[in-house]
């Protein structure tokens, strides 16, 4: 069993001996020749060398030139291109090691034998080939048996190792063994990192050179072969000048950039096939530096036909992607037309309508008919400006804003819905931070609006607060202005948050959900508050409340006087504050404090009872109406009939939906009236105007009637019949009767027959559309001459108004139309002229 084990270990054994022998991998002839011609250049110094060192030693010129002549024989005959490479190299190494034994000769013995063959021997390793190697060896075992025996003296040169030769025979052959080894171990290393690196380069997908600074190939891979046609051997020595198609300039680039210092690179170079076809490459140069200075490049080629496929591709695409935004545009453009023309008709037929003498049942399902329009409309906006946003055309203002006026303008939309439910509607703006700034007021407003209606939404009962800071950011003007919109309504898990801010995605999903929408509202608010520079975020627990919040970045205004700044006659005042709420108490203080008013608020109405008892002094006092237990106007009833040494004046805060004088029984309690959540200029208006005035409801004035109108001619052009009659109804309630036109022909032919100061010009109308029409109006009348025209179209696209006005039109409203947008216009309208005659159109 042991002799068994042994004989199967031995072959193993052996073959990692072997294994671990270099494999005489053939060298490629860019690697030979260099080796072989500094072989073939120590073979000619010898032949110099040689005869010199003979006649030195004593040798006849005869003697000493014969044997130069020997040595010169080899190196011709190494020299010779048509002998094969491998006999070149054995032929090469014959007369190396000829040399090395005429210099032993030569010598007389002087020169050891073996230390001249060790040298030669690897010189011979260079060419990492095993013929050579072992005719190297097989000489020097050969020399050194027979010389060893037969001239020991020639071969040792020392008299110890004639007088015991085996022992001398033993050291040499350790010397000879030892340097073997050493060769056999460089040449292997040597042969694995050229493998590791040929596994690269012939791996790699590119062609890849490798070129001197002469231009002459020193290098290719199999990729850079297939990209020419040709075979590696045969592209190894080339002229890389030979492998070029291109023009003389390319051809130029490229070799200054074999020579040059600094990566290069191009496009579509020509180079040539071996077949004599062209290729297009795009290619890369990257200098090979020796001792700091520049000993060519490695250029790497690429077929430039998958580029230029791609790039056609990818223009078709862009092409057909182009094409496909344009159809989307145009699908959204008359969609929004289509839906927006029986909009206006729905809303302003209603407005209409709910100016008429109805029942009380007649009136809610009016009212119904109206939120759902607008609920509608509102869709439709949504999506439009979503679809703006994905396409990437929705363009920002940047004009003055008061921001104070935004917050409490938006706050006043959800006023009444959060009065319906009984919440408590707040806002708190830092008395510190500027009030204009430069922006998009409509699109802030946008997104507060979002905010605000989601948490009357979700809040059933509590208070909703808008808190709004400005923070500087930097030097300048510039700041990063924070909204927040903070309810205690039904919050959000944790695990749902991911929803939110996502198109078309909605925190509750479930066909049982208690709330409605289309899940595009916040989406689009992440991405208007992206748009202007800030960020949007929301922190919540599930049953205590959300707060949603979002920045923007702005330049600030420099501060102007404004009208609600402190009156000299408020301050020191004592004014008393009864609010049932934490934050409408403490917005009510920071405002009066500003004034230089000295307040005292109370959450209970007995707190201010018993003030009031005692004899505190107040100046005036503000009450809020909807309190636990004892309201405003019941509390305001008790002082009234306290004993006081001086009375004040009250003022009552309500946030039901209907007007505070109304309430019953309340007519001549209160000096003023205001609606929460209040607004800061109508807070001080009412305190002067009560304070000062003796205005018994300053705060809130009588509704005007309907405003005087100018006796304006106005043309309705309009082709669609139900909205014919909306306009016109809005109209008539303004004190404008309008004339109609069915299109914007009839609307020319009009202005032929007489003068009209303004024109309500729809845009999509049979035989000429707006946009024409007003065109043929500007061509024909100056604009001294000709009326003033607005267009009034369904076309509420970015870029609508645009070319409503680029066609020549003063001024622009949107559908569904509204009765203060068509005041708005006929405001805007400048003074009339005579309206005696027609206008007469221009020469030619």
């Amino acid at each position: 069993m042991p002799a068994t084990s042994t004989a199967t270990a031995s072959p193993s054994g052996l073959a990692r001996l072997i294994g671990m022998l270099p494999q005489g991998l053939e060298l490629t002839d860019a690697e030979w020749w260099p080796r072989h011609r500094g072989i073939l250049a120590v073979l000619w110094a010898h032949v110099l060398a040689l005869p010199l060192f003979g006649l030195s030693m004593g040798y006849t010129l005869e003697h000493s030139l014969l044997e130069g002549s020997l040595v010169a024989a080899f190196a011709v005959a190494a020299s010779w291109s048509r002998v094969p490479r491998r006999m070149r190299s054995a032929i090469a190494s014959i007369g190396l090691v000829t040399c090395s034994a005429l210099l032993v000769h030569f010598s007389g013995g002087y020169i050891e034998a073996h230390f001249h063959f060790f040298v030669v021997l690897a010189i011979i390793a260079l060419y990492q080939d095993w013929v050579p190697f072992g005719i190297a060896v097989g000489y020097v075992a050969v020399h050194h048996g027979l010389m060893g025996s037969l001239d020991p003296r020639s071969v040792y040169n020392h008299f110890d190792a004639v007088a015991h030769p085996w022992t001398w025979a033993l050291v040499h052959a350790s010397f000879v063994l030892a340097e073997s080894v050493a060769i056999l171990v460089f040449w292997r290393l040597n042969e694995d990192a050229r493998a590791r690196t040929d596994q690269v380069l012939q791996s790699a997908g590119e062609g890849i050179l490798g070129v001197d600074r002469s231009g002459r190939i020193t290098f290719a891979n199999p990729a850079a072969a297939e990209l020419l046609g040709a075979s590696v051997p045969r592209l190894s020595g080339l002229e890389l000048d030979h492998a070029l198609r291109a023009s003389p300039g390319q051809r130029a680039e490229l070799l200054g950039a074999v020579r040059a210092a600094e990566p290069a690179h191009g496009m579509d170079l020509l180079l040539r096939r071996a077949d004599g076809s062209a290729v297009a490459t795009d290619w890369v140069s990257n200098p090979i530096r020796r001792g700091g200075e520049v000993q060519g490049a490695v250029l790497s080629l690429k077929d430039a036909t998958l580029r230029r496929e791609a790039a056609e591709l990818l223009a078709k695409q862009k092409d057909s992607a182009e094409a496909a935004a344009r159809a989307k545009s145009e699908f959204l453009a008359n969609m929004s037309h289509e839906i927006r023309t029986p909009m206006n008709a729905v809303i302003g037929m209603t407005s209409l309508l709910q100016d008429t003498p109805l029942t009380p049942e007649q009136h809610e399902y009016v009212e119904t008919i109206r939120g759902g329009s607008a609920s509608l409309l509102t869709v439709i906006n949504d999506i439009l400006d979503f679809s703006k946003i994905e396409a990437g055309k929705l363009d920002l203002e940047h004009a003055p804003f008061n921001l104070r006026t935004v917050v409490e303008e938006t706050a006043d939309l959800v006023a009444v819905r959060a009065a319906e439910k009984g919440l408590e509607l707040a806002c708190l703006l830092d008395e510190g931070m500027p009030r204009m700034f430069v922006g998009d007021a409509g699109r802030i407003r946008q997104v507060l609006l979002n905010l605000l209606s989601n948490a009357v939404k979700f809040t059933e009962r509590g208070e909703v607060v808008v808190a709004v800071s400005a923070a500087q950011a930097g030097e300048g003007p510039r700041h990063e202005v924070r909204f927040e919109v903070r309810d205690t309504g039904v919050g959000i898990a944790p695990e749902k948050m991911d929803r939110l801010f996502k198109s078309f995605s909605q925190v509750d999903s479930s066909v049982t959900r208690t709330h409605g929408g289309t899940g595009l509202g916040l989406a689009i608010s992440k991405r208007l508050s992206v748009l202007m520079g800030g960020t949007i975020g929301v922190r919540s627990e599930p049953g205590k409340g959300s707060t949603f919040h979002f920045t923007i970045s702005a330049d600030a205004l420099p501060e102007v006087p404004h009208a609600d700044r402190p009156d000299p006659e408020l301050k020191g005042l004592r004014v008393l504050i009864v609010d049932d709420n934490d934050t409408n108490r403490r917005i009510l203080e920071l405002q009066c404090r500003s004034w230089g008013m000295v307040p005292r608020a109370a959450a209970k109405p007995q707190e201010a009872i018993a003030w009031v008892q005692q004899g505190d002094p107040f100046d005036v006092a503000l009450l809020d109406y909807q309190m636990p237990a004892v309201d405003g106007v019941t509390l305001a009833r008790t002082l009234r009939r306290m004993p006081v040494a001086r009375p004040f004046p009250m003022l009552l805060l309500s946030s039901v939906g209907r007007r505070a004088r109304d309430l019953a029984g309340s007519e001549g309690e209160f000096a003023a009236y205001l609606a929460k959540p209040v607004k800061q200029s109508a807070l001080f208006d009412a305190l002067v105007g009560v304070l000062h005035a003796g205005s018994a409801h300053a705060a809130e004035p009588a509704k005007p009637g309907p405003a005087p109108r100018r006796n304006l001619r106005v043309l309705l052009v309009e082709d669609n019949g139900v909205n014919q009659k909306v306009a016109q109804r809005m109209l008539q309630r303004l004190g404008v009767e309008p004339d109609v036109a069915a299109n914007g022909l009839e609307a020319v032919r009009a202005l032929e027959r007489q003068r009209y100061d303004l024109v309500f010009m729809d845009v999509q109308m049979p035989e000429m559309d707006g946009l024409e029409a007003t065109r043929a109006i500007c061509q024909r009348w100056g604009r001294g001459e000709r009326p003033f025209i607005v267009a009034m179209t369904a076309n509420a696209l970015n870029g609508d108004r645009e070319r409503c006005l680029e066609a020549g039109m003063d001024d622009y409203i949107s559908k569904p139309v509204e009765g203060k947008q068509l005041a708005a216009a006929l405001d805007r309208c400048p003074v009339p002229a005579t309206n005696a005659a027609a206008p007469r159109p221009r020469d030619g």
